[in-house]
């Protein structure tokens, strides 16, 4: 299957980042300078086993009248299902039933996120701020932290990580502040995300190990496969595949168990995805004067590109 099919496989699951993918794959197949293809070949090779964290903030929503929370309720049974469209059209009948104040900037925030879901980030965006407007008029912070972290996903899937870390760090601000602690989570998730996309390892796990504290503590099942496949992603950049399968795994037992399928597959092609690169590694192991697991990683990195083991890109 091609890789691009392959990605859009898991597009319930991981819609905030297959436009990474996108975005780095029209970026290969422009690029000259072969630095610039090693790089976005390595962005598109990461992208496969990431998995985002986008908030959601629902302030007000299940105490709403009955005419603003049954189709609210009906929207959110349906996005649950990964019926998008049909999950925006209940949102805005709420919408138009006179949600104001904070209600309104949770329903703009639930707009936005179907979008992302489904990669439609210019629409994402514009709903983001139509939120973070009516959130800001409504003196309403854990709403705009909640904002700032989408935001920040966005400018993650146009390849702006510096720009994706402001926006986290904004929304990281208010969150210790209010002491959001499932936003707390998914934002050092996040966080950790761009680290590990910069080649930060260390950095990355740092973050995904606060996130992962917050997560266990407050029982919160999907974020914690989440986290667990993500800190697997990041082992196994760094070519540590036991810890990165021991992760990974974790991570497929809790979707499997939550009967999150599209969730459970993605996570099942990233464990052949790690035992196929292992098995290379151990290949290439047996080459004279490999001794380091990151000249491995390096020569895998040039064996995707199409060069000869020991070569590199110049």
């Amino acid at each position: 299957m091609p890789l691009f099919a392959w990605v859009l496989a898991g597009v319930g699951a991981i819609g905030a980042i297959i436009g990474i993918y996108w975005f780095a794959e029209s970026r290969f197949k422009k690029a000259a300078d072969p630095a610039v293809v090693q790089h976005i070949q390595e962005e598109v090779h990461e992208v496969k086993t990431e998995l985002g964290r986008i908030a959601e903030y629902l302030d007000g929503l299940p105490q709403a009248p009955p005419k603003i929370k049954d189709p609210f309720e009906e929207g959110m049974a349906l996005k649950k299902k990964y019926k998008y469209e049909e999950a925006i059209r209940l949102f805005r009948q709420a919408l138009a039933m006179g949600a104001t104040g904070s209600q309104k900037a949770a329903l703009l925030l639930l707009i936005g996120n179907c979008f992302m879901e489904q990669s439609k980030f210019s629409e994402a965006e514009g709903h983001y701020k139509e939120a973070a407007t009516a959130a800001t008029e409504a003196s309403d912070q854990p709403e705009l932290a909640n904002i700032y972290n989408n935001i920040g996903l966005i400018h993650k899937s146009k390849g702006d990580y510096n720009k994706a870390l402001d926006w986290y760090h904004k929304s990281l601000k208010i969150m210790e502040q209010v002491g959001n602690q499932a936003g707390l989570a998914a934002n050092y998730n996040n966080i950790g995300g761009i680290y590990h996309f910069k080649g930060d390892y260390d950095k990355a796990l740092d973050w995904l190990q606060k996130d992962l504290k917050i997560t266990e503590r407050i029982g919160d099942q999907a974020g914690l496969a989440t986290t667990y496949n993500n800190i697997g992603a990041i082992h196994k950049s760094k070519g540590a595949y036991k810890m990165a399968l021991a992760y990974t795994e974790k991570a497929l037992n809790i979707f499997v168990k939550l009967g999150a399928e599209a969730k459970a597959k993605q996570v099942r092609d990233n464990i052949e995805a790690i035992k196929s690169e292992e098995q290379r590694a151990k290949k290439l192991l047996n080459l004279p004067g490999k001794v380091e697991i990151s000249d491995v990683t390096k020569e895998l990195e040039d064996s995707e590109l199409g060069e000869s083991p020991g070569r590199s890109s110049t």
